[in-house]
C-alpha cells in the first residue's frame, strides 16, 4: 500500500483531488483493470450517465470530473469504477466481524473481489479526507475512488460494506458507497451514523456492520432499496458475510451470492474461531481474517480499525494471492 492520499474537503471539489497526480499511473492502471473485470461498459455509459446525473449531488460530480482530467481518462470509466455496485448489482463476497475488547470494539474485514492482475489489491490506498486541517475520516480504497467500502471516524466509529441481492431491484436514489463516506463526514456519533444508514433512501441492497468506540457499539444494518434492520451482536460478536441474517422477510434472489456453500463457510468458521478466542489486538484478528476457512482466493484487501482510549491502529495490506 502506498501512501495515503490527502482530501481536503474545505477546498472546492474540483481541487480537493490534487495529490491524486503523484499517482496518476496507479490510478490509470486500477481503472482500466477495474473496467475488465466488469467485462468492459459496452452498452453501460449511457446508463452510467443518467445515474450520476440524477442521483449524484453536484459537488460528488465536479470531484468525479476532476479525477477523469488528472489521470485522463474518460469520465464514464471513473463512473464506473465509483457505482458499479449500485449501477450493476455487483454483490462482493466479503467477510467482516466486530468484537467487544477491553479496550473497545475491535472491527476487522477481509475484502473479496478478484481483478485482472491483482490490481485492487495492488493500489490499495489509504485515503484521508481532512477539514480545518484535521482528519475528518479515512476510507480504505483506491486512487481515484470517492466513495467507502471500508472507512473510519476517529474517535466516532468504523463502517465497512458487504455485497448482498435481494429481489428488489435497484433504484434512482443515494449511492450506498457514496452514503458511506457522507455517514463517515457528518455523523457525529455511533449513533447518528446507524440511524442515516437504516433511514436513508438508497439505490442498492446491502449489509452494513458499524462498530463505535464504546463497549457494546456494535451493529449490522441490514438493507435493500426500501427496507432495513439493524442486527445486534450476541455474545460480544458480530460476523457479516453475505447473508440476511435479520432481514429474514426479504426473499434472496437465485443468484444471490448469499446461498453458496462459500459464503456459509466463512460465516460458520469466523463465528467458531470467535466463540472460542475473543480477538485482543490487531496481531489475533488478521489471525482470524487469515484461516483458511475464512481468507478468500479473491481476497484483496485486508484491515483491522481498533480505536482504544488514546490509539488508533488501521492496517490494510494487499493479499499475496493473484
Amino acid at each position: 500500500m502506498t501512501d495515503a492520499l490527502v482530501v481536503d474537503l474545505d477546498l472546492p471539489p474540483s481541487e480537493r483531488w490534487s495529490s491524486l497526480d503523484a499517482v496518476a499511473d496507479d490510478a490509470r492502471l486500477m481503472l482500466d483493470g477495474y473496467t475488465r473485470s466488469l467485462g468492459g461498459l459496452g452498452d453501460f455509459d449511457g446508463l452510467l450517465e443518467r445515474f450520476a446525473d440524477q442521483c449524484l449531488p453536484q459537488e460528488l460530480r465536479a470531484e468525479i470530473d476532476a479525477i477523469a482530467g488528472i489521470v485522463d481518462k474518460p469520465v464514464s470509466k471513473v463512473l464506473a469504477a465509483n457505482l458499479f455496485y449500485d449501477v450493476l448489482g455487483y454483490a462482493l463476497a466479503c467477510t467482516a466481524f466486530a468484537v467487544d475488547t477491553p479496550r473497545g470494539p475491535l472491527h476487522a474485514r477481509n475484502f473479496d473481489w478478484r481483478s485482472p492482475r491483482n490490481v485492487l489489491g495492488r493500489f490499495t490506498q489509504a485515503i484521508h479526507y481532512c477539514r480545518g486541517g484535521k482528519l475528518r475520516f479515512l476510507t480504505i480504497a483506491w486512487p481515484g475512488f470517492i466513495g467507502a467500502f471500508s472507512g473510519f471516524a476517529p474517535g466516532r466509529f468504523s463502517i465497512t460494506l458487504n455485497g448482498v441481492r435481494s429481489a428488489e431491484p435497484n433504484r434512482l436514489a443515494t449511492p450506498m458507497l457514496l452514503l458511506v463516506r457522507e455517514v463517515l463526514d457528518r455523523a457525529e456519533s455511533y449513533e447518528d451514523a446507524v440511524n442515516t444508514l437504516r433511514t436513508a433512501t438508497v439505490a442498492s441492497s446491502s449489509l452494513v456492520m458499524v462498530a463505535g468506540v464504546e463497549p457494546g457499539q456494535m451493529c449490522v444494518v441490514e438493507r435493500t432499496p426500501t427496507q432495513s434492520v439493524v442486527r445486534r451482536p450476541e455474545n460480544g460478536f458480530l460476523v457479516m458475510t453475505n447473508a440476511y441474517q435479520a432481514l429474514g422477510s426479504v426473499e434472496l434472489s437465485n443468484l444471490a451470492e448469499p446461498q453458496t456453500p462459500d459464503c456459509k463457510r466463512r460465516n460458520e468458521t469466523a463465528a467458531r474461531l470467535l466463540a472460542g478466542r475473543r480477538p485482543a489486538s490487531v496481531e489475533d484478528a488478521f489471525v482470524v481474517l487469515n484461516h483458511e476457512g475464512v481468507r478468500d482466493r479473491k481476497t484483496s484487501q485486508q484491515m483491522v480499525f481498533f480505536d482504544g482510549m488514546v490509539d488508533l491502529v488501521v492496517r490494510a495490506r494487499a493479499s499475496a494471492t493473484g
